[in-house]
């Protein structure tokens, strides 16, 4: 497999333990929900910046 994908064994097996062992999809999965937090972090720091200025 890591072959096909193109990494080390030593590699792969640092994902795998890093991971626990998700799925692609699940790590995919994982990787869009965060990139969402932080957007909605992002617009609620910019929405309490506006509130504390109309205060």
């Amino acid at each position: 497999m890591t072959k096909r994908i193109g990494v080390s064994d030593v590699t792969y097996y640092r994902w795998r333990k890093e991971d626990g062992g998700r799925h692609i999809d699940q790590a995919r999965r994982l990787k869009e929900v965060e990139q969402e937090n932080s957007r909605l972090k992002k617009v609620m720091e910019v929405d309490d910046q506006s509130l504390d200025l109309r205060l």
